[in-house]
C-alpha cells in the first residue's frame, strides 16, 4: 500500500476525531511502451533534505535514468512532483509518464472515503482534473483537489482514480501538483483556480526557490540560538523530519 495523503484538521466526528484520508498518488514510467519497473534496476537511491525541506530520488534502470523532486511549498497544500527521464543508450527511446492520484479510503482503493461524495470534472480552461467532494466530519466539509501540469497531458477519470499522461523521445521532464483547497478558505474554487494560474505562472523552479526561502526562514526560526545547540544533529533531523511530513 502506498502512503496516504493526511490533511491536518480535516477529521470525522466519531469519538477518536478520525483523520479523513485523502487517497495516495503514485507516478508511473514507461519505455517503448514497457513498464520501467520490469526492467532491471542498478541503482536507488533517495535523501531527506531536512534544510531544503524536499525528498530527492534517483534511480537507473537498464535503459533508463530518472530523477525525481518532491516537496509540499510551504505556504500552500500542494504536492509538488518533478520528475526527469533520460535514456542511457545513443538511440533514443519513447518514454511515457503518468502521474496517478486515486481519492480512497483507507487500504480500500476501490472505494472513496467514508462518507466522501465526489464529483471529477476535467477543466479545459485549467488543462486539470477537478475533484470535487463533501464529506461530513467535525464540520460538513465541501473542498476542490485539482490535479495538473506544466507540461502538455491528456486525462483519464474512472470513478475515485484520475491520471495525467504526457509522452517523451529520448529525454525529457515535467512537473505535477496535487493541489487542496476546501471551504475552511473562503471562496475556495475561486482560490483554488487562482493557486494553479499562479503556480503555472511562476514555473517549477520559481515555485522550488521560494520554498526553500521560506523553508529555510522557518527552520532558522525554529532553530535559532542555543536552541540549535541544545539539540543533537539526530534529534534535530527526527522533529524536522515530522514536520516535514505533516506541512
Amino acid at each position: 500500500m502506498a502512503p496516504m495523503i493526511w490533511w491536518a484538521g480535516r477529521r470525522y466526528d466519531d469519538r477518536l476525531r478520525t483523520l479523513i484520508p485523502f487517497g495516495h498518488f503514485e507516478i508511473l514510467e514507461k519505455i517503448n511502451n514497457m513498464g520501467i519497473a520490469e526492467t532491471k534496476r542498478t541503482l536507488w537511491e533517495q535523501e531527506l533534505n531536512v534544510d531544503g525541506g524536499f525528498v530527492r530520488t534517483t534511480a537507473v534502470y537498464q535503459k533508463v535514468k530518472e530523477l525525481m523532486v518532491t516537496f509540499v511549498p510551504f505556504n500552500h497544500n500542494l504536492v509538488v512532483v518533478h520528475k526527469k527521464l533520460e535514456t542511457v543508450e545513443s538511440v533514443p527511446d519513447d518514454l511515457q509518464l503518468t502521474f496517478r492520484y486515486v481519492l480512497h479510503e483507507t487500504r480500500k482503493v476501490d472505494k472513496p472515503p467514508h462518507g466522501m461524495s465526489i464529483d471529477p470534472v476535467w477543466n479545459p480552461k485549467l488543462s486539470g482534473v477537478e475533484v470535487f467532494y463533501k464529506v461530513d466530519g467535525v464540520r460538513e466539509y465541501e473542498g476542490l483537489v485539482i490535479m495538473f501540469s506544466d507540461v502538455d497531458v491528456s486525462a483519464r477519470v474512472l470513478n475515485n482514480w484520475f491520471e495525467l499522461c504526457t509522452n517523451f523521445h529520448g529525454e525529457g521532464e515535467a512537473t505535477f501538483y496535487l493541489l487542496f483547497v476546501d471551504n475552511e478558505t473562503a471562496d475556495y474554487i475561486r482560490e483554488a483556480r487562482r493557486i494553479v494560474k499562479a503556480v503555472r505562472q511562476d514555473g517549477y523552479s520559481r515555485v522550488f526557490e521560494r520554498h526553500l526561502d521560506d523553508w529555510g526562514g522557518f527552520l532558522g526560526l525554529l532553530l535559532c540560538g542555543l536552541a540549535r545547540q541544545r539539540f543533537s544533529r539526530c534529534v534535530e533531523n527526527v522533529f524536522i523530519s515530522y514536520t516535514l511530513r505533516n506541512n
